[in-house]
């Protein structure tokens, strides 16, 4: 007997893996079960927690939805020690193929810290923005491989969703 949510969730993680590695995310990868703690769905990202959902859930959440899954993204960042969290859910009509194009959402407070900036918001406001947008964020502001520049320090990324 298959365990079909199960099949969902690890395809859906593995193509978000997928389009991290193109973005600059290069040991992004599955993480293994560890224990009791759950740290999040992705590993190899330094500082980085990143949970990860599929199916119709994901595809039809509701805003309170998206509001439950980040306060699991957050004691899952917690827990692992991360920077920042995080949440990926797959887009309804929008294959695995073209994963960076998955909505991830995340508070504004984790807007902040990436892009470096210190203290807490006033109000828990939930950010949406495609996966190769929040690949991109993180690497401007040192997560990830460094984003390439021009001899005039301009960046000159031309490898999103190729």
């Amino acid at each position: 007997m298959t365990n079909k949510s199960g099949n969902i969730g690890a395809k859906t993680e593995t193509w978000a893996c997928r389009a991290f590695n193109r973005l600059g995310f290069p040991y992004a990868e599955r993480r293994r079960p560890e224990g009791e703690q759950d740290r999040a769905d992705i590993a190899g990202m330094i500082g980085v927690a990143v949970q990860v959902k599929g199916g119709h859930a994901a595809e039809d959440a509701s805003l309170e939805q998206i509001r439950t899954w980040l306060e699991d993204t957050e004691r899952q960042r917690r827990v692992a020690r991360a920077d920042v969290g995080i949440l990926i859910c797959k887009r309804k009509a929008v294959g695995y193929a073209n994963a960076h194009q998955w909505w991830c959402y995340f508070t504004e407070d984790t807007y902040r810290a990436m892009l470096g900036q210190s203290g807490k918001g006033h109000r828990t406001i939930i950010m949406r923005v495609t996966l190769e947008d929040v690949a991109f964020l993180l690497r401007l502001n040192g997560w990830g491989e460094p984003l390439p520049v021009d001899g005039n320090g301009k960046i000159t990324v031309t490898e999103l969703a190729s």
